[in-house]
């Protein structure tokens, strides 16, 4: 049984029968969890490291333990102390369709044993957090009134939020139900410290900024490239992208962002080594198209790679011939430095801008969106160059 009691301070306190005792949980080999009193407080309980992930390093190294969770996390206390940043719990649930996985118990206390292993848990998760730290406790709707109050007593006015998390897409309706489908659980987050914590608001890009093509790079606006004050000698004639590229089949290289659908440029930085196949297609101004298939190679060294020219920007492009894909074969991408290519055509029915009064060859609405015809400088083609966002700023 659980009852609601109020002291003195006007706190509400959740009670159950071996509340105020030191207890030591643990789950026997059936699945079944159990309390049993501490005698005293020098019981150490060994456990085992099974594999470390990561460098030797101290600071990034990562240990998995393994023995009973309990016994881990009190041994954690005494070995780092309150070092960590993030603890998650997962807890287990009363009532779940499969019973075989809901929560078990050695007594007939089924409800007063779970308590008492939530708070026990949670007791050993605020001992190890840094001041910086947050304690993450995913529930379900059954149990997040208990888990709420008993983190409300143990962290009292450090509660940061609650996430909702969709577990499921589909509602059920079967004939005479009487509730509405559970189709969400909790995530609640308490702080060791909140006057620790840093600021946990959206980050939203300076005004001007935006992402509308998904760089990876993240927000960025197009700004003019030119002089400030148009002269005589500042004109130049550039010509727009000639043609127009998608990707057909296969796929890039890991880490390369996409073939631009205006300027066939291909830019990233590779992650993954590799050779990768893949077909791309041109179409000019009349929609007729020609494909191609190519491939990247990525390798773990070599030599970084040269941005390449863009003949189209400031040449006018021979119109002679049918539509065909001029690229035979794109340079090797090397893991971690960045990669641009550029596709080419040729054919006598190219994208034609318009003559201004100026005598300069404009595009039709191209740069509205982004400005990555000239790979890293911006758009040449409209005088302009994109400035990205520092993601820390």
């Amino acid at each position: 049984m659980t009852e609601l009691s109020m002291d003195d301070a006007d706190r509400v306190e959740l009670v159950w029968p071996g509340k105020s005792l030191n207890v030591r949980v643990s789950q026997t080999s059936d699945g079944k969890w159990s309390t049993g009193q501490l005698t005293h407080k020098g019981e150490l309980r060994g456990f085992s490291v099974s594999e470390r992930i990561g460098t030797n390093s101290s600071d990034d190294v990562s240990l998995v333990i393994t023995g009973d969770r309990h016994d881990a996390m009190r041994a954690l206390r005494r070995a780092v102390g309150p070092a960590f940043k993030l603890i998650y719990l997962d807890l287990p649930r009363l009532n779940v369709d499969d019973a075989e996985t809901a929560f078990q118990s050695s007594s007939t206390k089924r409800l007063t044993t779970w308590l008492a292993v939530v708070r026990a848990f949670l007791l050993e998760a605020r001992a190890l957090l840094a001041r910086q730290g947050v304690v993450a406790v995913h529930c379900g709707e059954q149990e997040a009134h208990y888990a709420r109050m008993i983190l409300d007593e143990l962290f009292r006015d450090k509660r940061v939020g609650t996430i909702i998390w969709q577990k499921t897409y589909s509602a059920r309706n079967m004939p005479g139900m009487k509730e509405f489908t559970d189709a969400h659980d909790l995530i609640y987050l308490y702080a060791r410290d909140k006057d620790a914590l840093g600021p946990v608001a959206l980050k939203r890009a300076p005004k001007g900024y935006g992402n509308a093509d998904s760089d990876p790079r993240g927000a960025w606006k197009a700004e003019h490239k030119g002089a400030k004050t148009r002269r005589g000698n500042s004109d130049f004639n550039t010509f727009q992208p000639p043609y127009r590229w998608r990707l057909i089949s296969g796929a890039l290289p890991d880490g390369l962002w996409r073939v631009s659908p205006f300027t066939g440029v291909i830019w990233g930085k590779p992650t993954i080594p590799g050779v990768y196949v893949f077909t791309i297609e041109v179409t000019d101004q009349n929609g007729a198209a020609a494909r191609k298939k190519l491939s990247i190679e990525v390798t773990t060294s070599g030599a970084p790679i040269a941005a390449p020219d863009i003949p189209w920007i400031f040449e006018e492009l021979s119109t002679k011939g049918a539509l065909a894909v001029a690229t035979t074969e794109l340079p090797n991408g090397v893991v971690g430095q960045e990669y641009s290519a550029v596709l080419f055509a040729r054919e006598r029915h190219p994208l034609q801008g318009r003559a201004d009064p100026a005598g300069v060859r404009t595009l039709l609405g191209f740069c509205q969106e982004h400005a990555d015809c000239g790979l890293q400088g911006g758009c040449r083609s409209l005088g302009q160059s994109t400035t990205h966002r520092n993601p820390d700023s």
